[in-house]
């Protein structure tokens, strides 16, 4: 699922609480060992996926809202090597464990301003493709 359907429906979730990104400040995700290593675990399976981050934002009064940041690596798709963003997010929504709700960002479309806000955050790096 891509950003703008799932930010809308977080929003749905949290009627009169404006979801934005830019200037949001995100904190780490506080997922146990345990949880997280069964999802990066996954995420290695994850075709195209060069690197994914994982935080959190927390809305007013303790809501919380995940966002699970990613940067496509060139993968094959049908005799072509390229960034498909599609087998790319048909296997993320696979992905057991995640923590909800939940927002996946496509870094490499509009979001890449936000790569170093994602870098800054302690444990925020959840997966990187060697």
């Amino acid at each position: 699922m891509y950003a703008g359907t799932e930010i809308d429906a977080v929003a749905r979730t949290f009627p009169g609480k404006i979801i934005s990104l830019r200037d949001d400040k995100f904190l780490p995700h506080e997922l146990s060992e345990v949880v997280l290593k069964k999802i990066q675990a996954q995420l290695q399976k994850v075709r195209g996926l060069s690197e994914a981050f994982l935080v959190r934002k927390v809305l007013e009064g303790s809501n919380r809202v995940y966002v699970l940041a990613v940067l496509a690596g060139y993968s094959w798709n049908e005799g072509v090597s390229d960034k498909h963003l599609e087998p790319l997010f048909t296997d993320l929504s696979q992905v057991t464990g995640l923590p909800s709700p939940l927002v996946t960002l496509p870094l490499d479309l509009v979001h890449g301003d936000l790569i170093p806000k994602f870098k800054a955050v302690r444990g925020a790096s959840i997966y990187k493709r060697d």
